[in-house]
């Protein structure tokens, strides 16, 4: 499951309405400050509060700097942060597995 990303585009806009045709989602443009003039985010609306952070080209996560994002033409942003559910092996059926706890 995909819980955070972020990533650069050199169109953020065209992206974030692309996105949520694809994902059922809804696109808002992120709040400048903290967030660089441009950026947009794709709300996935779940239970666990999912977000796709769409930055433009050359902006970088930098702690040096103002609010912590900074810019560099030559560097590219992609961040994810995701789970997945523990799966044990089915013993009786190799190459198989199951969600762990269900029978």
């Amino acid at each position: 499951m995909l819980h955070h990303a972020s990533f650069n585009a050199r169109d953020p806009q065209a992206v974030a309405s692309v996105l949520p045709e694809m994902l059922v989602a809804t696109a808002v443009r992120a709040p400048s400050p903290p967030f660089p003039q441009g950026a947009w985010f794709v709300c996935l609306g779940d239970d666990f509060g999912s977000l796709i952070e769409i930055l433009p080209c050359g902006t970088v996560l930098d702690q040096q700097a103002p609010l912590g994002i900074g810019f560099d033409p030559n560097m590219r942003l992609l961040r994810l942060a995701c789970a997945a559910q523990h799966a044990q092996f089915d013993r009786n059926h190799p190459g198989h597995c199951r969600p762990h706890g269900l029978a």
